[in-house]
């Protein structure tokens, strides 16, 4: 279940696939989401309109990969409710149950030429085929419009939208002056946290030399002639002079994976993570990983309370463990010493398997031939692999009925309960031998 060939469709064939097929909306609907974070976007934009219209939702994630049964034993469950599935690669040919009405697929992939006929989109446009949905059968406004954008351009990256959808999704939130692009420094909270935090605690991108070292960050702003008063500041209250200082100062330190394009969603407030394109996208990187779903749509469903404080305060204290255990890992490596591809983390979150497991990838701690890695902690064993092409879609089809049940936390790596160095390197195998399948 590789991407398929890039989609040609529009906005408005978008619309016009959502009035022709098969639905009448109940008043209570059951939104299942894919734990992406394009279709999270995609399942707030649904949600919200669902509750204008005056419908009752029920929302809760999904394996990105379903089989025909359990949609088919879910609409016998929820027979009364619409049924709508939004990012899920829908696996299996078998026929879907009618009941009181087909269940629909907004975005995602489907195996089965029935489901293709309820299906509004595909992979590359969940996000724009929600805001199509719900304009055709509910009602938007500028918020669901802002959400759908900022899903497309999570979908494609912010550098080069191809599929027209989604670039006119983007140009009509732009018109509509509701999201502005931004270039420069692109970390997480770096409009609304402390400088030396935002160094000290990055791992979106991990910074070398910065991310878990406080003295070098100081020294970095010091260098860069910061006056200190402004090291508890965020980057928006320095000036344009001492913001082009700062950044020759963190390029002469680290790589420049922090400068690079944004969008900003401008009815959001200056100091709100959505506000950030970039920094949405990482938040909803992070809730895959710590799998705090619930959290995280509340927050896009517009809670900026005890849902965002608490978002906000346990992604902070996950950055912070994951970039001491980087730090760790590092300094038990001799020079030209690479971590090995079963290494044990002393660490109680599972969640910080994910994003260290990314980083030692995106920081070549691995050997070059190692293209797949296992991390364990007491509880869990989590494995990250290198290739793109490899989704943990696929994983998951090729997995699912095996001894062993793997949960995704991220679009290239799995969770399951901690498993033996010899069960972990089966299936490592045979995720690597996926390399190349559809």
């Amino acid at each position: 279940m590789s991407r398929r060939t890039r989609s040609s469709a529009s906005l408005k064939s978008l619309v016009k696939k959502s009035n022709e097929v098969e639905t009448k909306l109940a008043r209570q609907v059951l939104v299942q989401s894919s734990p992406e974070p394009a279709a999270l976007l995609a399942s707030a934009v649904l949600c919200s309109s669902l509750k204008r219209a005056g419908h009752l939702f029920h929302f809760s994630v999904s394996p990105p990969l379903l089989d025909t049964d359990v949609v088919n034993e879910l609409k016998e469950q929820h027979d009364k409710k619409s049924l709508l599935f939004v990012g899920v690669y829908l696996h299996g040919k078998k026929r879907l149950k009618k009941g009181t009405g087909y269940p629909l697929f907004i975005g995602g992939s489907c195996e089965s030429e029935q489901a293709g006929e309820l299906q509004i989109g595909d992979t590359d446009t969940t996000a724009v085929s929600s805001y199509a949905f719900a304009s055709a059968l509910l009602k938007v406004e500028d918020h669901e419009l802002g959400l759908a954008a900022a899903g497309a351009l999570l979908e494609e990256g912010f550098e080069d939208v191809k599929t027209k959808a989604n670039q006119e999704i983007i140009e009509a939130a732009s018109q509509a002056k509701l999201i502005e692009e931004r270039k420069g420094i692109r970390l997480v909270g770096v409009d609304r946290l402390q400088l030396s935090q935002v160094l000290f605690s990055s791992t979106r991108p991990y910074l070398h030399g910065l991310s878990g070292n406080r003295a070098s960050c100081d020294e970095a702003l010091s260098e860069a002639e910061i006056p200190s008063t402004k090291f508890r500041s965020p980057v928006s209250e320095l000036t344009t002079k001492e913001r082009e200082k700062l950044v020759r100062s963190l390029v002469s330190r680290t790589d420049s994976t922090f400068l690079g394009k944004d969008f900003v969603l401008v009815n959001e407030g200056s100091h709100s993570p959505l506000r950030s394109v970039f920094e949405t996208g990482a938040m909803l990187e992070t809730a895959w990983s710590m799998h705090d779903f619930g959290t995280a749509f509340s927050v896009l469903l517009g809670d900026r309370g005890s849902s965002l404080r608490d978002l906000l305060d346990s992604q902070s204290s996950h950055n912070e463990e994951v970039v001491s255990i980087i730090g760790s890992l590092r300094s038990a490596l001799k020079t030209d010493d690479k971590i090995s591809s079963h290494t044990d983390l002393d660490s109680q979150k599972d969640s910080v398997l994910t994003d260290v497991g990314r980083i030692i990838f995106e920081q070549s701690l691995a050997s070059n031939e190692a293209n797949i890695i296992s991390l364990s902690n007491k509880t869990n064993t989590e494995i990250t692999w290198r290739d793109h092409e490899i989704t943990s879609s696929l994983v998951l089809r090729k997995l699912s009925g095996g001894e062993h049940a793997p949960t995704t936390t991220s679009h290239r790596s799995v969770r399951f309960p901690r498993l033996a160095e010899e069960d972990a390197k089966r299936i490592m195998d045979d995720i690597l031998n996926l390399k190349g399948r559809k």
